[in-house]
């Protein structure tokens, strides 16, 4: 064997029985308390602060970031007090953090509640964060006099504090208060002041500012994978628990007809299916007495992507006096969806539509029959009835226009079959025109995060015609033309 293949061979061995942990301790390259705290420090305000709206990075960086910075003030808690107080705020924000990406996995951020809170809650955010620069700027002057430092100095916190209260200023006023070029303006000081700052805790390293961490039971990495777990289990939660709307389902009394038997004959009679009577009221049925004819709009079937079937279909009752008409939209899940949160109807009623001024009116509501709204299902041999509220609701157009629609929005029962329901409402017909009404039955396929309701989605104006993965929107069309009134 040549002495360079001898040589090459001594070498592995040696480099495979290499022990790291054998060398002197002067040699080994552990990070000092001054480079834990800039990089956590500086990397956890980044995360927190910044966040990419794609891939679910607005919820993965901030929670990292929080934690982070929780790391950045564990092992300082004893230097000073402030640098105590950052500590003790950092996990006050870890658990503002927590409950905040918890309600975004739950529909309470459309109830009118949440909408009341959410300024002064995030105002006390504010005072929170602006409470941490305060208390980062006073511990880092705290350790530069304890140094000896005749002026202590750390520019870099106190900018900090001073930009974060400028940028919540501005984000108060409206975003439209600022413009392109100041917001790459704001970001490019952001990155000096952070600049500045780690700079500032360099130097301190630099000229002898020593550090006293205290030891950790729990590591850093441990730390952060318990809390993105904690993270990961509340959204889990929110999305299984706090997606449905509450519904006040009452059992149908099994004499709801009784004494309406001759009201339903003359309606099925004159066409109206069996199926679409037996849901009625009493009361809505007594409003039917002495109808005059029946007329049937074409039916249509949609399929959601979760194994649903709905069955669309409608009538116009014609009643006694001028021109009285009762339109009835009917619909039923001939095969019931896997994922059942929400639901919505929406629908732009005929009488309330927006006409110029110069157009007359083409309906009128009928005051003794308004429009509402009837939910069933049955479930062992029993049949269930909730009435959810048929509000009105400011819709955007494809074009950016906003106009008022009603919507109703429910959640299906969670066990169950035959979920059904209708829409009922009488009109008076105030001239020669068709009755054509159009609306949208918004079904959601899956679980959304932050959470979106079918209700959301539909008001938002933006639709995916039977291609969207998470919402199903299945377009119906009540039409009776002129001609056959």
């Amino acid at each position: 064997m040549s002495e360079e293949k001898r040589f090459d061979l001594e070498l592995t061995e040696q480099l495979a029985d290499f022990d790291m942990t054998a060398l002197p301790e002067e040699e080994q390259v552990e990070p000092t308390p001054w480079q834990h705290l800039a990089g956590k420090l500086v990397w956890g305000v980044i995360f927190s602060t910044i966040t990419l709206n794609f891939l679910y990075l607005d919820v993965i960086l901030p929670a990292i970031g929080m934690i982070w910075l929780v790391q950045a003030f564990r092992p300082l808690r004893r230097e000073n007090g402030w640098l105590r107080l950052c500590h003790g705020l950092a996990w006050v924000l870890c658990a503002a953090r927590l409950c905040t990406l918890a309600v975004q996995g739950t529909l309470l951020p459309e109830t009118e509640t949440f909408a009341s809170l959410e300024r002064p809650v995030g105002l006390v955010l504010v005072a929170v964060w602006l409470a941490l620069y305060f208390s980062l700027w006073r511990g880092l002057l705290a350790i530069a006099r304890r140094g000896g430092q005749e002026q202590p100095s750390a520019p870099g916190a106190a900018m900090l504090m001073v930009w974060y209260g400028a940028l919540m200023a501005l984000a108060l006023a409206g975003p439209e208060q600022v413009s392109g070029l100041a917001f790459v303006l704001i970001l490019l000081l952001y990155f000096l002041i952070l600049r500045s700052l780690r700079k500032t805790l360099h130097f301190f390293e630099e000229n002898g500012y020593t550090l006293q961490p205290l030891p950790s039971r729990v590591s850093d990495g441990r730390l952060t994978a318990l809390w993105l777990a904690a993270v990961a289990l509340a959204i889990v939660l929110a999305l299984t628990f706090g997606t449905r709307y509450p519904m006040d389902w009452q059992l149908r009394p099994a004499d709801e007809q009784a004494g309406q038997e001759e009201i339903i004959e003359n309606l099925r009679t004159l066409g109206l299916p069996k199926e679409l009577a037996a849901d009625l009221t009493g009361e809505e049925l007594a409003a039917l007495a002495g109808a005059q004819r029946v007329l049937l709009g074409v039916g249509d079937t949609f399929t959601t992507d979760d194994g649903g079937k709905l069955l669309c279909r409608s009538a116009a009752i014609q009643l006694p006096g001028e021109e009285r008409w009762v339109l009835l939209q009917h619909f039923a899940w001939v095969e019931m969806p896997r994922h059942r949160s929400t639901e919505a109807l929406r629908i732009t009623l005929p009488y309330e539509e927006d006409l110029p001024s110069h157009v007359p009116p083409f309906y009128a509501a009928d005051e003794a029959l308004l429009a509402r709204m009837r939910l069933l299902y049955d479930k062992g041999g029993e049949t269930f009835t909730a009435s959810p509220a048929l509000e009105p609701m400011t819709t955007a157009s494809w074009f950016g226009d906003e106009y008022t629609t009603r919507c109703a929005a429910w959640s299906l029962p969670r066990q169950g079959t035959a979920a059904r329901g209708y829409l009922l409402y009488g009109l008076y017909r105030l001239d020669d025109a068709s009755i054509v009404t159009v609306s949208d039955y918004v079904h959601q396929q899956r679980a959304v995060y932050p959470a979106l309701s079918a209700r959301q989605h539909s008001a938002s104006g933006f639709w995916e015609w039977g291609l969207d993965a998470k919402f199903r929107t299945m377009q119906y069309q009540m039409s009776f033309h002129y001609d056959h009134l």
